[in-house]
């Protein structure tokens, strides 16, 4: 032993007196960190081995503390004993408020901790005896002891004692497992006793203790009954502290329950359903209600998200409620999140959301616990959503189950989730030639300007056998904000075989059949697709043999794909036929080579110009006989317009330019003027217009009007030209391109646009028509990418001043206070306030004069004195810009004018 450590210290960590005791702590025994306690009054009773050391916790003198050391030469050779005893039983435990004296008879006492590392031996109970007596006192529990950091005790069960054992720190789930140490029993950390007892409106199913981080748990698992209503109890818990003082009320005594099933079953009505709690801050619930025939199910959880409430709770009613045949309703479902997020699964994975009803899961306790393993719905501090569900089926065949999420975040967005399944014969049971599921997406994101639904069918979809299986895809895909705006896709089964597929388009699966029999083989496969620029479809037929060496087979195909603006067609059409015999031989693969067989014809047709191929193949010979015009490069096409058939092109070429109405429209009537065109009637205050243009443009400007009565455009986009911009079918660029907007009053003239008021419109246009430079094509397909350019302009109505309220009585209102009196004589007071005016032009001297510098200077004057009485505390003096600015909106008449009066008596 070393000779540096004196016989008494006032304090010292447990870690440091090991050291100084000379033991090392095996890195697979660890003191955990919690344990590493402050020791006081240390003493060393004996100089002679075995040491044994006594101490007491410096914050809890009451406990003490005793170390071993057994021998000088094996420093890993020790025991720690931390002496605490604590008695309890269920009594103390408080079931809604009260305690229950029957249960007095169940009871657990904890003898203490202990640490021990006797090179992985076992400490025997005379052993343990021999320690004690060389401390003096009783620090070791006095019965068998095993490795590791334990503590002990016994359990009372009406008499009868068992002891037990739980080991409370285990760092490696392997560290233990070594010589001596290969019984599970070993590493428990906690022990259940049944019990099966009934005590008044209690039953015990089993009893358990727990020791955990700095605490002991006395649990039990029982059924409390009450009037119909039955609750049982998961994990009731009394629960206290150990390495503190014992008080003296056991006021340190906790009652925790980690959950509890509720049921009541009286006619006409049964209630049944669960609270868990998962962590202290966390809770999840279940509940079913059943009556007159109906069921309604939900399911809840509580928790916190940086400190804020979150929760969601969805119910299921699954009961029909009616319908016509084609959507008899067979139940509906509602749900809410706050501080909740519903993460969207992609359109494959559908079928996994828990809250779809899938017919044969009905059971809420799964649907909450997949809800979590997937982590499908996650706190999210600001994010809502609200879910309205739907099951139905249609014509009895049709089963179906959808739910609309409105989820309400950073951004507002709608999504669609369903599944419809059509099974033949549908008695539960039978075995059916017919499962085809269908999986629906469907999402509106208004921030991003897209809409759009998917399906797809499910992976065990098939036909008339579980070898025929089905599968494909289908999306109808739209674009309406800044990017891709104007796009869409409608798409069964995906795209033409050359089509270039723009980068935003979703890829799809074709919709197809495949079923094996015995040798021979099935497929066929088949799309359609709509887009802006063009319609595609097509399919394919496979029939083949291929067993006992011999290979046949018989493939037809058919591809279409038609454009406009300008007219394109691109088709083909064939037969391909295959033969063949096959032979492991090397010698006999030579000879059967001759007698493959391959025969294929290939139709094409293009155009215009049109044209087309015929193709004779076989293993042997390859003809191909065309007529007509040859196939083209569609830009090339284009490169050869004219300027009559590139106008022709454009979505729209007889309105190259386009005024649409967004609000303030009263009314509509013929134009006097032009019987093809219509006059609009409007409300100045709200009016709000937009103008697109076939065109981009580089400039655009509005007409104003001056203060001296004549009119200006005044430039709102200057874009610089770069070059790249041009007509690329008439081969011209663009050197100047501008859009000026004038907005006139049939009596006064130009009104006046703010330009604050307006704004660019700017979407992709291709660059097929209005790029420079050549881009790449594959044969027949025009290219997809865009180039993003002026197309627009938006103008929005002018800010709303706040209505008119009336006129506020001052003697109502205030009391006045004389001051003074002051007598004025009328001439001077005329001179004050002038005369009130009526000018034609006052909207023009409202706009010119408002915002003079004198005149402001003087608002301000009159401001700072009506503040410095108390008439006007918030000082605001506005600059009145805008109602310079917009002086033509605001008065629908010329208003009357009168000059402000100011004047300053002294009193």
């Amino acid at each position: 032993m070393r000779t540096d450590i004196p016989l008494s210290v006032e304090q010292m960590l447990l870690s440091e007196l090991l050291v100084k005791l000379d033991i090392v702590i095996p890195p697979n025994f660890p003191i955990p960190p919690q344990y590493d306690l402050t020791l006081s009054d240390i003493t060393l009773p004996t100089v002679d081995p075995p040491y044994c050391v006594k101490g007491r916790l410096q914050d809890h003198p009451d406990i003490k503390v005793g170390i071993m050391k057994f021998d000088p030469d094996k420093k890993d050779q020790f025991a720690v004993a931390i002496h605490y005893e604590r008695i309890m039983n269920l009594s103390q435990m408080k079931l809604f408020g009260k305690s229950v004296d029957e249960l007095k008879g169940i009871g657990a006492h904890l003898q203490g901790m202990a640490y021990l590392h006797l090179g992985m031996n076992t400490a025997s109970e005379d052993m343990v005896k021999g320690w004690n007596q060389c401390f003096g006192e009783p620090l070791f529990p006095e019965r068998e002891l095993l490795p590791g950091l334990r503590i002990y005790g016994t359990t009372a069960l009406f008499g009868q004692i068992e002891d037990w054992d739980l080991i409370l720190y285990k760092p490696d789930p392997n560290a233990f497992y070594l010589d001596g140490i290969s019984s599970e029993i070993h590493f428990k950390t906690e022990v259940w006793y049944p019990v099966e007892r009934t005590f008044g409106p209690i039953t015990l199913k089993k009893i358990g203790i727990e020791g955990m981080d700095f605490q002991f748990a006395f649990k039990t698992d029982g059924l409390l009954s009450l009037f119909g209503v039955e609750l049982d109890l998961n994990d009731l818990q009394v629960t206290v502290p150990f390495i503190q003082p014992l008080p003296p009320d056991d006021s340190d005594i906790k009652t925790f329950l980690k959950g509890m099933e509720l049921s009541y079953d009286l006619d006409p009505m049964t209630i049944s359903g669960g609270l868990l709690m998962e962590s202290n801050t966390r809770f999840s619930g279940t509940a079913t209600v059943e009556t007159l025939k109906r069921s309604l199910s939900a399911i809840g959880q509580y928790g916190k998200t940086d400190g804020a409430d979150s929760l969601f709770i969805y119910a299921r009613l699954n009961e029909p409620l009616g319908g016509p045949p084609y959507m008899y309703v067979t139940g509906v479902s509602l749900g809410f999140g706050i501080n909740r997020r519903f993460v969207e699964p992609p359109v494959d994975k559908v079928q996994e959301v828990p809250l779809l009803d899938h017919g044969d899961n009905n059971n809420m306790d799964q649907v909450l616990s997949a809800l979590s393993d997937k982590k499908m719905i996650i706190e999210e501090l600001g994010s809502n959503w609200l879910a309205v569900g739907l099951q139905f089926n249609s014509f009895e065949l049709i089963e179906s189950s959808m739910i609309l999420i409105g989820q309400m975040s950073k951004d507002f967005e709608l999504i669609l989730l369903g599944r419809s399944a059509l099974d033949l014969p549908k008695k539960k049971g039978a075995d059916k030639f017919v499962h085809v599921e269908a999986l629906i997406k469907g999402v509106w994101k208004p921030a991003l300007g897209f809409a759009g639904i998917s399906s797809t069918l499910s992976e065990d979809s098939y036909l008339y056998s579980k070898n025929c299986k089905l599968a494909g895809e289908f999306a109808a895909w739209f674009w309406y904000g800044k990017e891709n705006n104007g796009d869409f896709v409608i798409s069964l089964g995906g795209y033409h075989p050359q089509f270039s597929v723009p980068s935003h388009y979703p890829p799809l699966e074709r919709l197809s059949l495949s079923w094996d029999i015995g040798g021979f083989v099935l497929k066929g496969s088949s799309y359609f697709a709509l887009t802006p620029s063009c319609t595609m479809g097509g399919g394919s037929f496979e029939l083949a043999y291929d067993k006992n060496n011999i290979y046949l087979g018989f493939t037809a195909y058919a591809d279409f794909l038609l454009e406009w603006k300008p007219f394109y067609l691109d088709a083909i059409v064939g037969v391909t036929v295959r033969g063949q015999v096959k032979s492991k031989s090397k010698g006999l693969r030579k000879l059967l080579k001759f007698l493959k067989i391959e025969f294929e014809t290939r139709f094409e047709l293009w155009g215009p110009p049109t044209g087309g191929r015929v193709l004779l193949k076989c293993s042997a010979c390859n003809i191909p006989i065309s007529f007509g015009e040859n196939k083209r490069d569609k830009q090339l096409l284009l490169d050869d317009m004219n300027e009559k058939e590139f106008m022709d092109m454009l979505p729209d070429p007889d309105n190259p330019l386009r005024i649409l109405a967004s609000s303030g429209i009263t009314g509509r009537t013929p134009s006097e003027s032009d019987a093809n065109k219509e006059k609009w009637l409007i409300r100045p205050d709200n009016f709000a217009f937009t103008i697109e243009s076939e065109f981009p443009y580089k400039q655009f400007s509005v007409l104003k009007k001056n203060s001296d009565g004549s009119e200006a455009w005044e430039s709102i986009v200057d874009d610089p030209y770069d070059g790249n911009l041009s007509i690329r079918p008439l081969g011209k660029p663009i050197t100047h391109s501008s859009l000026q907007l004038s907005l006139r009053h049939k009596e006064r003239g130009v009104i006046d646009l703010d330009r604050n008021n307006l704004s660019v419109v700017r979407k992709g246009i291709p660059k097929a028509m209005w790029w420079k430079e050549k881009v790449s094509f594959r044969p027949g397909i025009i290219s997809k990418e865009t180039i993003e350019e002026n197309v627009g302009v938006e103008a929005l109505p002018p800010p709303q001043i706040a209505a008119f309220r009336g006129g506020i009585r001052i003697e109502s209102k205030y009391t006045p206070e004389k001051v003074a009196e002051v007598t004025l004589p009328p001439s001077e007071l005329s001179k004050l306030l002038g005369s009130i005016e009526y000018r034609e032009d006052s909207r023009d001297r409202i706009k010119s004069t408002i915002t003079d510098p004198s005149v402001a200077a003087e608002r301000t004057l009159i401001s700072e004195y009506l503040h410095n009485a108390g008439l006007y505390p918030s000082r605001k003096n506005d600059d009145l810009i805008k109602l310079a600015d917009h002086a033509d909106w605001l008065f629908v008449e010329p208003p009357l004018l009168w000059n402000a009066a100011f004047a300053i008596w002294e009193v």
